[in-house]
Parts: C-alpha cells; structure tokens; sequence
C-alpha cells in the first residue's frame, strides 16, 4: 500500500488542514530536505495501524520514497491522530525503532489460574530499514509456573536484529492470582 503525501501551502496553518480531515506531518531524513506535508485522516490512520515503526511506501509529488512512520501524535479527548512525522532512512545504515511484542501461549497460563504480567508491549531494535520485522513473537509455553520470568535474552530474535536495551530486562513475569 502507498500512503499519498502533499505538501503543505506554508502559508496555511495545521487547523486549516485539519478541519478539513486531513493530518499535518513531517518527512525528514539524513539525505532529504524537511518538508512539511499532509495526508487525509483514513490514509495516515491505516498506515499507523499496519506500519507504525515499518518500512512503507509513501509518493510525495508523483515519487515514490521509503519511509518510516516514527511518531504519530493523537488528540487526547478522541484519540485522532493530528500529527505524524515520516523518517526516511539510508537504506544500507541501520536504524533504531520500536518493533510490537505478540505473546502466543497467555490464555494456557490464564486457565491455569495465572495472572501473565507483560512488562513490554514492545521492543526498541537496530536494524537495516529492510529488516525491520512486523513483530517479533513471544512464546510463553516455556512457563509453566508463577515467579518465572522471560528476559530480552530469552527472546528468538532474527540474526540481523540488535536490541538496544539491557538483555536482563524482563519482558513477561508469570505472577500467582491473589487469594482472597
């Protein structure tokens, strides 16, 4: 899917754009001028939803560009999205962005009568911009029991991925439901 950005008319300010159901953003990168730009409301929040964080495709003025959707800010009333900010990156240089945790195994501890506290919903990594994975899969059906623990360290991760924070962080504790 390409998200279609426009660039914006300086002379107009973000509420003109917004009250017109269109998102105000930013495209940057290392090799590329700022641009301030837009996008209408059901584009960006789609791309948010599928690629926050991914490498995506975006065409500003009939070119295509690869880009990152690094940050998104929201209205806190409706939860809008009323600002985005694209990066985009050198592809052959690494990046530093937040990759979602999906936990496979919760509803077996759950019957079980335990509570499984998630400690991350998501990782920050290093990588190239193309090997960015969707997510990276936490399996839980090595914890069978309350007081364990999984660790950045005990996350299967791509040989390509570096984690940029420490691998004794806890990213799920398997805790005791509390007895009344």
């Amino acid at each position: 899917m390409t998200i279609k950005l426009h660039k914006r008319d300086q002379d107009k300010s973000v509420d003109f754009y917004r009250k017109q159901d269109l998102v105000p953003g930013t495209i940057y990168g290392s090799k590329s001028d700022t641009a301030s730009i837009y996008t209408n409301f059901n584009e960006i929040s789609i791309a948010f939803k599928k690629s926050e964080g991914q490498l995506a495709e975006f065409e500003i003025d009939g070119k295509k560009v690869e880009g990152i959707l690094k940050e998104c800010q929201f209205e806190p009333t409706t939860s809008k999205i009323v600002h985005f900010d694209i990066y985009i990156p050198e592809l052959d240089k690494p990046v530093i962005t937040s990759v979602p945790l999906i936990f496979i195994g919760v509803e077996e501890l759950e019957k079980q009568g335990l509570v499984v506290n998630k400690n991350l919903d998501e990782i920050e990594i290093e990588s190239l911009p193309r090997n960015i994975p969707e997510n990276i899969v936490v399996d839980l059906s090595s914890l069978t029991e309350a007081h364990q623990s999984l660790f950045v360290k005990d996350l299967k991760l791509p040989n390509n991925l570096k984690v940029t924070i420490p691998e004794e962080t806890p990213v799920v504790s398997i805790l005791e439901t509390a007895q009344e």
